[in-house]
Parts: C-alpha cells; sequence; structure tokens
C-alpha cells in the first residue's frame, strides 16, 4: 500500500480495496434523526413540511401548528433518546451476522448525531446531550464489529426550500413566497445556520467548508472502518478539491491507524458516479442501474421499510426470508 496519498484521482483510485470488505458480504446502517419524532412520511420530512401541496405539511400543522410557530427545528427538544441502548442495538447488529454496522450521522437536514465541536445543531449541544454515534461505535467495537459512517449532509444547502432539486436548482416560488409571508422559520436569519437556504443569504462556500470540517472530526475521532456519501456532485463541482482532501487526510490516516478502510462510491439518479468509476466500491442503491455482471467489488443498499429508511409508524418490513433472498 503507498504509504502517502495525495488529493487527486489517480492517487486516491490507487488506494486498494481491502479483503475485509470483500469477505464481509453483508452489513447493517440505520437512518435516525428528527424526523423520527413526529414518525410520519419518511427521513424526507423537514424538506416535506414545508412543501404546502404535500401531505406531510397537513399531517404537521394538524399535530404540531403552523410553521410559523412550530418549525422543524422544534423537533430537537423533544428528540431525547430516552430509551437508546447503543449495547442491544450492537447485539441485534452482531446476532444478525453483520461485518459492520453504523447509523447516519445526519441526513440531509443537517442534525448530526455525534457530538461535534464544529457546528453546535447536534446531539451533544441539544436534544439528549450525548454522543449517539460515539457509543454506538464503541458498542459495535466491543463485539468485533466494523464501523460505517454514512453522510449524507452535502445535500442540505436549499435543501429545506420547497421545490428545490440539486440538480435544476428550481423552486417552488409560490410556496417561497406562502412562507415568507407566514413567517416560517425556515426564512427565519436566526436560524440560518440550520436551514442553510440562499433566500436568508446562507454563504455556500462556508456551508461547503463546514461540510469538510465535520467529516475530517468524524474521521480523526472514531477512525471509522468505511465512509458511504449519499449522491451529490464531488466531481467536476464546486467542492471537488474538498473532496479530493478530506478522501486524502482519510487514507493517509488510516495508514497511521495501521488499517485499511473503504469508501463506498455511489451511482446517483443522474447516472454519474459520486467519484471516478475506478475508485473504491461500487454502490447501488437497492440495485438501480446495476449492471448483471460487474468485474469490480460492489455493494447494494437495500431498506427493509415499506416506506422509509428510518422509523414512521405503521411502516411494514421485510421478513427474514426476503431479506434472505434479497442477499
Amino acid at each position: 500500500m503507498t504509504t502517502h496519498y495525495t488529493a487527486d484521482w489517480p492517487s486516491l483510485i490507487g488506494y486498494p480495496v481491502p479483503e475485509w470488505m470483500i469477505d464481509a458480504k453483508f452489513g447493517l446502517y440505520a437512518h435516525w434523526g428528527l424526523y423520527a419524532v413526529p414518525g410520519f412520511g419518511n427521513e424526507w420530512y423537514g424538506k416535506r413540511v414545508y412543501e404546502p401541496d404535500n401531505p406531510v405539511y397537513a399531517e404537521h400543522v394538524n399535530r404540531f401548528g403552523p410553521l410559523n410557530r412550530f418549525g422543524y427545528k422544534d423537533f430537537i427538544p423533544q428528540f431525547m433518546a430516552e430509551q437508546y441502548d447503543p449495547d442491544a442495538w450492537a447485539e441485534l447488529f452482531q446476532a444478525s451476522g453483520a461485518r459492520y454496522g453504523g447509523f447516519s450521522l445526519a441526513h440531509h437536514d443537517g442534525y448530526g448525531l455525534w457530538d461535534s465541536e464544529v457546528y453546535p445543531w447536534n446531539v451533544g449541544k441539544m436534544g439528549p446531550k450525548r454522543d449517539l454515534y460515539g457509543e454506538f461505535v464503541a458498542a459495535l467495537r466491543r463485539r468485533n464489529l466494523r464501523i460505517v459512517a454514512p453522510f449524507h449532509i452535502v445535500r442540505g444547502y436549499n435543501w429545506f426550500l420547497p421545490g428545490w432539486d440539486q440538480y435544476t436548482r428550481k423552486v417552488d416560488q409560490a410556496a417561497v413566497d406562502q412562507g415568507k409571508a407566514e413567517g416560517w422559520d425556515l426564512f427565519d436569519p436566526a436560524y440560518a445556520d440550520f436551514y442553510w437556504n440562499s433566500e436568508v443569504g446562507a454563504d455556500y462556500d462556508q456551508f461547503l467548508d463546514l461540510w469538510k470540517a465535520k467529516i475530517i472530526e468524524v474521521v480523526d475521532r472514531y477512525q471509522p472502518d468505511l465512509m458511504w456519501f449519499d449522491g451529490g456532485e464531488f466531481r467536476d463541482s464546486p467542492y471537488e478539491h474538498h473532496t479530493l482532501e478530506l478522501l486524502a487526510h482519510y487514507f493517509n490516516r488510516s495508514v497511521e491507524w495501521n488499517k485499511e478502510v473503504c469508501v463506498l462510491n455511489k451511482l446517483p439518479t443522474n447516472l454519474k458516479y459520486n467519484f471516478p468509476p475506478e475508485f473504491g466500491v461500487l454502490n447501488f442503491e437497492a440495485g438501480r442501474s446495476r449492471d448483471s455482471a460487474l468485474a469490480r467489488p460492489w455493494n447494494d443498499d437495500l431498506k427493509i421499510g415499506d416506506r422509509s429508511w428510518g422509523y414512521v409508524e405503521g411502516q411494514q418490513y421485510l421478513s427474514g426470508r426476503d431479506i434472505l433472498n434479497n442477499l
């Protein structure tokens, strides 16, 4: 293995896929966050609640009140994780036969499940005042499971805006105008560093700098064996240099730790891999767009619920037989 990696694709592509990842075959990670409090819709609740034509909006207003009195951020004091037992979770993961595990450090909403020192909107500073991810990492390692660190946060800028799509960059202007007229917290500059949108003048470069800082903090503190990134524009984009630098940092730290690590390389709906297709382990959501035969190591993501990757009330789950058939 090369002893030093530089922030360019040819160097990073040279990092080999570790044998442990090829042998692992099966791992688990969960989605958990503020959206579990209402338990309605799915993990995109925080976006859909600001879309007046979406059922989530009507459900929210009926249960919690109008958005000028109770916005998405107001779930933070209710997200206390009172029944969270990381050892029980880790025992379940181990009993399933999984070789690695973890849960999403933050979904697109940006609320972090680790005790971060680089930004305040996280479980260590608000809500439960615990390092939920760190506790789970320790419990998994006590059982000799490897650690996955999944990241969704690069898509967080403008994500809350009604109708926003990261590829078309269009919004539902009528809903934006309604929200401003009604005083939704989404458009309150006091919460610009939570909702991160251009309508309140949140700085995109600052958002990207913080994104990189969050990932490096997680890498340095938890030393994950595996990283996964949701679909983004990591190449030929304003943050490609951040991507290259943080991946080089991760690989160089792995040399210092004397262990082999891995990065999953997702194929998003735009059919452009996050990273060059020669890099890492190719990753497909529910097998979408995966060729029937691939010469390189690959990985499928599969949710076990019929509506969400996380918790929602009344959700139906795949049976053990169905999961085994998929494997």
